[in-house]
């Protein structure tokens, strides 16, 4: 699927399979993601107005934290 670009309002993915999804440079506002299996592509700025429960965000952190330049590293 491919959201590249778009732009999303107020919009839900409850239940929804956004795995290998395109959210870079997508646009969201109010965008709920809680409840969809993610495993998403994205930008520094692809989720800026998303809703994302604690759990979802434990799991995109590594993406995150790539798509923001971030290195982790527990050495």
């Amino acid at each position: 699927m491919d959201f590249a670009g778009a732009t999303l309002v107020r919009t839900t993915f409850s239940g929804s399979r956004l795995t290998r999804t395109d959210f870079t440079g997508v646009r969201m506002d109010a965008t709920d993601l809680r409840g969809a299996e993610l495993g998403i592509i994205i930008g520094p700025d692809s989720l800026r107005g998303a809703i994302v429960s604690t759990g979802q965000l434990v799991y995109l952190a590594p993406a995150l934290a790539q798509a923001t330049g971030i290195t982790v590293s527990d050495d």
